[in-house]
């Protein structure tokens, strides 16, 4: 890494954006043909992957762009299923669709117990039995419990559709990427800066720093 003394908080941003750029272009990481290079490319890669997360984390209108889509078929008596992403809100489950997750006669929208203590709850409920026709569910292990009976028994090759926050995709060396819009995109910016700039430039760090407070705090008050 070669560092410079001139540099600025603008140049960063521009390296940054520029190493988003070169990285969904390329297959290769190996990238730095420039002079006076501050941070490698796979270290920008890394704290701008790390900024998403922490943004997508705390930021409600963030969540909108980590939006995801999966249909699972069940196994027969098995409650947990895994999906792609680390879940941090599931938004819908769907039971009993088709393959591709369409509403169908016997569909059913679940409803979310929220904890294995209301699940346990909801177990006793003359009023609000689990069933097919009553599905529930919770998170759990980073995925989706069903609670479709009451002894945890669960019918084969149902396609359930799970509407779901998670994780944001990686930006990885030869990857297509969007980036969020508009302050989104520049909170994780600056975020990505003040994490990699830290120990070896304090002064740009603290402006960074600053500048994404002022940047969360504007987009506060539009949501």
């Amino acid at each position: 890494m070669i560092l410079s003394e001139t540099a600025s908080l603008t140049d960063l941003r521009k390296q940054f954006k520029r190493r988003i750029r070169q990285l969904a272009a390329t297959s290769s990481s190996a990238v730095e043909d420039e002079i006076g290079n501050m941070f490698s490319d796979n270290a920008i890669a890394d704290a701008i992957n790390k900024s998403r997360r922490i943004v997508a984390m705390v930021f409600p209108s963030a969540r909108e762009w980590c939006k995801r889509r999966a249909v699972i078929t069940t196994v027969e008596n098995v409650q947990e299923y895994s999906l792609d992403y680390e879940v941090r809100k599931i938004l819908s489950v769907l039971y009993d669709t088709e393959s591709t997750g369409i509403r169908k006669a016997s569909t059913y929208e679940a409803d979310d117990v929220g904890t294995r203590e209301m699940e346990e709850a909801c177990l006793t409920d003359a009023f609000n039995t689990p069933g097919i026709t009553n599905p529930k569910y919770r998170i759990a292990n980073k995925g989706v419990r069903l609670i479709v009976s009451t002894t945890g028994t669960v019918p084969a090759d149902k396609y359930v559709q799970i509407e779901y926050v998670g994780e944001p995709a990686e930006l990885t060396t030869g990857s297509s990427y969007s980036g969020w819009p508009g302050t989104l995109n520049d909170i994780v910016i600056d975020q990505s800066i003040w994490l990699l700039a830290n120990e070896d430039f304090p002064e740009i760090a603290r402006v960074a720093g600053q500048n994404v407070q002022l940047l969360l705090a504007a987009e506060k008050v539009k949501g």
